[in-house]
């Protein structure tokens, strides 16, 4: 019984985590989860010709770095912000199913 109360409020969990705002969660598709809030930077192209191009190059690079550590950073704090909103759902599930076992207990079995 207890296996398939938690089944139940998992399953609920991940309905209201599919329901939530865009703004507020990424997306699960399927086992992969994906960002909707965070844009990945795209790498720069490296030209080596001369010296000149290649010091123009490195500087791309190393702000691309810098670029990919705020994409890592808000990825970071959207999967926790998504963590919250499913065991959020996980505890409401739960705490539902709990509810709904004691109201339905038939009277004068109640725990002594």
């Amino acid at each position: 019984m207890r296996c398939n109360l938690r089944l139940a409020a998992v399953a609920v969990s991940f309905a209201l985590a599919a329901t939530a705002p865009a703004a507020v969660a990424g997306e699960l598709v399927g086992q992969t989860w994906r960002s909707t809030q965070c844009q990945k930077p795209n790498p720069p192209s490296i030209d080596r010709t001369d010296a000149q191009t290649l010091n123009d190059s490195i500087m791309r690079y190393n702000a691309y770095v810098a670029q990919v550590e705020l994409y890592n950073n808000c990825l970071k704090a959207e999967a926790e912000r998504d963590m919250q909103i499913i065991l959020q759902g996980f505890d409401a599930a739960q705490a539902a199913a709990i509810r709904e076992v004691e109201t339905t207990r038939p009277r004068g079995t109640e725990a002594r």
